[in-house]
């Protein structure tokens, strides 16, 4: 996923941060200070939710999750725990965040400029 993302992201003009576990997640998010953070809830050290929660203690950065969960009690516990989308995987370039709310979310930076950090 990290791969696909980096790919698609990278060749669209976004600079990323990538984390490969929840908690290097908050770190980065704390360090690199991202315009978004694209969140997989599948991470092997903690479950994404409490990494949103987390984030949501001192960060109001926009959090998008991508996620192979399909059920609706998972997409509305993800977005009361913080989350601001929800990317259902798999999904294609066409519906990644290219094209979902990470424009939205970086607000009025250049592209070029924008910075998102992907925890998967």
């Amino acid at each position: 996923m990290r791969r696909f993302l980096r790919i698609t992201l990278q060749g669209h003009g976004y600079r990323l941060t990538e984390a490969a576990t929840g908690q290097e997640g908050l770190t980065q998010a704390a360090t690199r200070n991202p315009d978004v953070v694209l969140l997989d809830l599948g991470l092997p050290d903690m479950d994404g939710l409490e990494v949103t929660k987390r984030l949501r203690a001192w960060s109001q950065v926009p959090v998008i999750v991508l996620s192979a969960r399909e059920q609706e009690d998972d997409k509305i516990r993800a977005l009361d725990s913080g989350a601001d989308d929800y990317l259902t995987k798999p999904f294609g370039q066409g519906a990644s965040c290219t094209n979902s709310s990470c424009p939205q979310a970086c607000g009025s930076a250049t592209r070029r400029q924008r910075r998102i950090g992907i925890c998967s």
